[in-house]
């Protein structure tokens, strides 16, 4: 399934500067496949009256990739979220059910 979303900064913005303190909202922990291999963020809250449900992820979902970048730490998500280039919109994929999604975010002032 492929998503298309626009979203101001404004709202996300919080997380991303500190997201251990808005781990009431999001929560996600690394993921390893039967051979121990990391795979992905599984997401274990995520509240559905925030910019989570926007994104359309719900707990159990396996967050794969950022901008073709595979994810296996929320330092890393972070990193990844600051360097994007402004402007250019992110692509995401994640796993629900073994269900790919996709989801292409453009993000505005």
């Amino acid at each position: 399934t492929r998503h298309r979303l626009t979203l101001p900064l404004s709202t996300f913005q919080p997380i991303i500067d500190d997201p251990v303190a808005h781990s009431r909202t999001l929560r996600v922990r690394p993921h390893h496949d039967n051979a121990g291999q990391a795979v992905g963020m599984l997401v274990t809250r995520a509240d559905p009256a925030s910019i989570v449900a926007d994104l359309g992820l719900q707990v159990g979902d396996v967050v794969r990739t950022l901008d073709g970048e595979p994810l296996t730490s929320l330092e890393q998500v972070v990193s990844t979220v600051r360097a994007h280039p402004q402007g250019q919109p992110w692509v995401l994929t994640w796993t629900r059910e073994d269900e790919p999604h996709t989801l292409e975010l453009t993000v505005t002032r």
